[in-house]
Parts: C-alpha cells; structure tokens; sequence
C-alpha cells in the first residue's frame, strides 16, 4: 500500500506536459493570472505559432484552452445591427465583441486548432460545446448575435473527422441533423445555409438536409428584429433549392409588425455637462475658433501647448460622479485620451498623456466587471499608434508591462513574441489580442 501511495506522485509527475520552450512557456505562466477569455487565447496563440510541434505539448495548451473558454464572460459574439452607432455603448461593445474573445467563437478556434492533432478528440471537444441558443431579441435591441463561426466549425468536423466507415453509415449526417434540429431563430439561418453549401453530399444525403433547412425556413417562428437585422445575410445564402422556403420565409415575416427605424436603444456618451465640458475642450484643442482644423505648426505653439497642459489637469480630475455609468464615464475618458495622442507632438506632453492614460487604465474597475470591453481601448490605442507608424507605440508597451496589469503585461509578451498575427477566420481591423 505504502509503495501505491509513494508511485502515485511519480506516475502524476510522469504525466505533466513537456516544459515549453521560451518565450512560449513565460507566456502560458502568465497567461494563468489572467481571466480566462485572454487564458485560452494567449495558449491558442501559442499552438497557433508553429514553434511547437509535439502532440504532447499541442494536446494539454488546446484542452486547457477549451475548457478555459467556456468561462469567457462574453458567450457568444454579438454585432452591431447599424454601422452609425457613434459614440454609444452599443458600439463600443459592438468593437469589444470585435476581439473574438468569447466562448463560442474561442472553444471553436480550440477545435480548429486540435483537428490536425487529433481528428477524433476535436470532434468530441465539438460535441462538448454547447449549441447556440438565441434568446428571443427585442426591437430595443441594438446588436444581434453572430453565430456563424459555430457552423463554420460544425461543417469542418462533419467533412474532416468522420471515418469512411462512419461515413458509410451515414453517421456524419445525422450528425448535422441532430444540430439542425436546434436552430430556432433567424439569426442562425445565414450560418446553416452556409454550411449546406460547404458540407460534400451525396444528391440523396443533399435532398435530406435540404428538406429539413427548407421545413426550418417555413416552420420558424419569426421575431421582428432577428429578422430584420439578418434578412441581408439570409437572402445572400439562398440556393435554388431554398429559395421557395425563403420566399415563404420572407412573406411571413413583411406581414409581421416592423420595428421602426428608431427604436434600438443606445446609452449616449458626453450627455452629462462635466463629459459635455471635456467634449467641448478637446474639440478647441483640434479645431480653430473659425472651425477649421489646426495643424500641426498650430500645435507646436506655446499658447497650444499651455492649453494642452491646462487640460491634462482637467482631464486628470474628471470622475464619474455625473455620468450615466461608470461604464460610460471610462469609455467617454479613454476616447479624448485616444484623440490627445493624435493631436499630441511627440514629446514631453504626449509621454505625460500616454502615462495617465495607462494609470487610467490601470486603475479602471471595469477591467473587472466587463474585462474584455475594458481591455478594447487598450488594443485599439496601440493599433493606432502602430498602424501611424509611431514611434510611441514601442513606449505603450513598455507602460503596459510595468503597469501591473496581468492582461497588459500579457499582451506585451503576445505582442512582442507573435505580433499582431491573428488567425484567419479573425476579421481584418480587429485588435492584435
């Protein structure tokens, strides 16, 4: 009995996954301090990387990095429905969303990314995701979900990890059946009709799942705004085979009662009068009394200058106290330093803003009550200090790290190990993490 007791921690020992190289094993430590959104795909970057090739090592991070997903706060993504959301809360979300750190589409990528490790375990990694389900929408409702990364992921384990034995028996069509059987709203249509056209069937096996998409067309029950919102979408995926289904479709939800073009609802930012008074300052820091642009000998000159400082101090005592949401007050605040450090000459005032805006950041209590929202001002203020070919972009860095943040500091080891080299199925604009 002793010697069991004195084995088991060898045999648990012998188990662990191989140490990783550097710098990809620092990055997984401190990817563990992190919530578990930036976790999975801090080690799904690293799998993605190609610097790591044994299935002993590949297996574990993408495990981890399933199971880890399935906590994002975000469950699904979410998209705008209209692209003039300007300075709401709805859009900023709608760019948060943008990120692709949510449940669904990140426990997809870990089943992407196990498919060439381990066909059978991605489709049983598949099979432990929860399908979709689309709560009812209101015409309130400013974003709609995105679903389609599910069914993108659905067709690829359907086409690539069934045997031909399997095959034989049909079992990977029962397979999308079964899933089919699921869809309920019209957000889904789009994405399922896709996959029909992805999917290689047999004209017997096509006449099958054509029937049964072409009974969810003219059995489901419709709600104004999913419809309205996806019915671009759903019209672009109709084949001939479904496009009498979705005549019907059509026809039933026109006759149905529209939501007006006004009634989304949007949580406005600069509606209180200190957020409206900062508004107003930053415009005259980029705008002449006459309404033409200042440029950029205008704003070397001392008396700019003296503003810009002057301002610095206002924007620095700026609290919440007045704003809707503490939310609010956060995003309106991340914005003008977004628009300083487009105005700001390199130098000792723009090095002053670019500290108070990562102390800012820093010190936010969003970064815990919405962790991903928070963090997409920190994506976008570096994208856009990058993207302008700036030399400041290497200094935000450098104040990310020593910020304390584990979600900064983590995005400077991805950063800097990996670049802003996001997977394929990643939209081209989105942030670097």
């Amino acid at each position: 009995m002793r010697a069991a007791l004195i084995l088991l921690p060898l045999a648990l020992l012998a188990a662990e996954p191989p140490k990783l190289p550097e710098p990809y094993h620092s990055i997984v430590e401190l990817a563990h301090a992190t919530p578990p959104e930036f976790a999975a795909d801090a080690l799904l970057r690293v799998v993605e990387s190609g610097k790591v090739n044994d299935r002993e090592s590949l297996t574990p991070l993408i495990e981890e990095a399933f199971r880890l997903a399935a906590a994002a706060q975000f469950r699904m993504p979410l998209r705008a429905i209209s692209p003039n959301l300007g300075d709401t809360r709805a859009g900023t979300l709608d760019r948060a969303y943008r990120l692709k750190l949510d449940a669904l589409t990140l426990q997809s990528r870990a089943v992407r990314d196990m498919l060439p490790v381990n066909r059978l375990r991605a489709r049983q990694l598949f099979t432990e995701m929860a399908a979709p389900v689309v709560l009812p929408l209101s015409c309130a409702d400013a974003l709609v979900p995105d679903v389609s990364t599910f069914y993108d992921t659905l067709a690829t384990v359907a086409m690539s990890t069934f045997t031909e034995r399997e095959r034989a028996k049909e079992e990977h069509i029962n397979f999308l059946l079964g899933y089919l059987a699921q869809v309920t709203s019209p957000v889904q249509l789009a994405p399922v009709l896709h996959l029909v056209q992805a999917v290689d069937f047999t004209p017997a096996q096509r006449d099958v799942v054509v029937g049964r998409v072409n009974g969810i067309l003219e059995g489901m029950q419709l709600e104004q705004r999913a419809f309205s919102a996806t019915l671009p979408d759903v019209r672009s995926a109709v084949t001939p085979e479904t496009s009498a289904s979705f005549d019907k479709y059509t026809q039933r939800g026109k006759s149905g009662t529209r939501c007006a073009d006004d009634s989304p609802q949007f949580e406005r930012y600069w509606q209180s009068s200190d957020a409206k008074r900062i508004f107003e300052e930053a415009v005259k820091l980029r705008m002449s009394p006459s309404g033409t642009m200042l440029s950029a000998a205008d704003r070397s000159k001392g008396d700019w200058q003296l503003r810009l400082t002057d301002f610095l101090k206002d924007l620095a005592n700026w609290t919440s106290a007045q704003d809707s949401s503490d939310a609010a007050f956060f995003h309106e605040k991340c914005a003008v330093y977004e628009a300083l450090l487009d105005l700001t000459p390199p130098g000792a005032q723009r090095d002053k803003a670019l500290e108070r805006f990562v102390g800012f950041l820093a010190g936010s209590t969003l970064q815990q009550q919405s962790s991903v929202e928070w963090f997409s001002h920190a994506s976008l203020m570096y994208e856009r200090l990058k993207n302008a070919g700036d030399g400041d972009a290497g200094k935000l860095l450098d104040a990310y790290r020593a910020s304390g943040s584990p979600e900064l500091m983590l995005f400077v080891g991805i950063e800097r190990t990996f670049g802003s080299n996001v997977p394929s199925f990643v939209p081209a604009g989105v942030g670097s993490n």
